[in-house]
């Protein structure tokens, strides 16, 4: 028998495996010799805000943003884009851009762009990754990305950074996932950025209910726990609620699925001290995609 990722014609390894396995190990080399920055986005998506900014054990696109091992889930090609604006306080407001591209059975390759801020600072933020299914119920995923910031009458300043996530499905129902980002270069010496790991679980309680609790650890910052709950009141159209602790946020949202390929969401949060901060997200994706975990 022929090793499944051996070439028939030329004996040696398919290209793309080659290439997938290249960038894994890049990102785990890395991340074992690097401490720092967060690369976590700023601007999340309207479905993970209406669950209280929660999304590492999400899977598909809104997962992504936490969690590259989200990638290996996703087999239709896609974009996103993503805005906010805080129209209260700071006015800080924001969007994101990105794609999807699945390029085996069992991998896929995002890109992101993300700006935000206000016009005397703002921030973009870049970034690569790819997923991949190791087994029908771990995936695995990398990503690097830069951030670039501009403050007035300061010169800008750069950050790169590296995260590695995982995904394991115990059962049909419950699913556990772990993301971290880390930092390996930064401009600014003392950068007070610090690293950033998160654990999650989510429980299908239905087909049209899911639960979701997520844990943030920031260095030596307290945890921060968040849950969310999503309920398909019919299948096109979701209600969503969460709350995260610490700051006291409260968010809430609802999707549209207006066919199986364009998806529309909303959501605010109310943070006890920076006000409301209403989200919109789009989602098409080239394929429909009858799969709900891809939702």
């Amino acid at each position: 028998m022929k090793h499944p990722c051996i070439c028939p014609r030329t004996g040696s390894m398919n290209y793309k495996k080659r290439f997938s396995a290249l960038f894994l190990s890049l990102g785990l080399v890395a991340f074992g010799t690097i401490w720092g920055q967060t690369g976590i986005s700023e601007i999340k998506g309207a479905r993970n805000k209406g669950l209280g900014d929660i999304g590492v054990a999400l899977g598909g696109l809104e997962g992504y943003i936490y969690n590259s091992s989200a990638l290996g889930q996703i087999r239709k090609s896609g974009i996103f884009l993503n805005a906010e604006n805080r129209f209260q306080g700071t006015g800080i407001r924001g969007y994101s851009l990105g794609a999807v591209i699945p390029v085996s059975k069992h991998g896929c390759f995002a890109v992101t762009i993300e700006q935000y801020g206000l016009p005397e600072y703002h921030q973009r933020h870049y970034r690569t990754g790819f997923g991949l299914v190791v087994t029908q119920k771990i995936s695995i995923g990398t990503s690097f990305g830069a951030k670039t910031y501009s403050i007035a009458a300061y010169p800008p300043g750069l950050t790169l950074y590296v995260d590695l996530g995982l995904t394991y499905q115990i059962t049909d129902l419950i699913t556990l996932a772990w993301s971290g980002f880390q930092r390996f270069y930064s401009s600014t010496p003392k950068d007070t950025e610090t690293p950033l790991h998160i654990f999650g679980i989510k429980y299908l309680v239905s087909d049209a209910i899911h639960l979701s609790v997520q844990f943030d650890k920031e260095n030596k910052l307290n945890w921060v726990i968040k849950y969310g709950m999503e309920y398909w009141v019919i299948p096109q159209f979701g209600v969503r609620i969460g709350l995260t602790g610490g700051a006291t946020v409260i968010n809430a949202g609802f999707g549209f699925k207006l066919n199986p390929q364009l998806d529309i969401d909303a959501a605010f949060s109310i943070h006890s001290a920076l006000g409301i901060t209403p989200a919109l997200s789009l989602r098409y994706q080239f394929k429909p995609n009858p799969d709900p975990e891809e939702k």
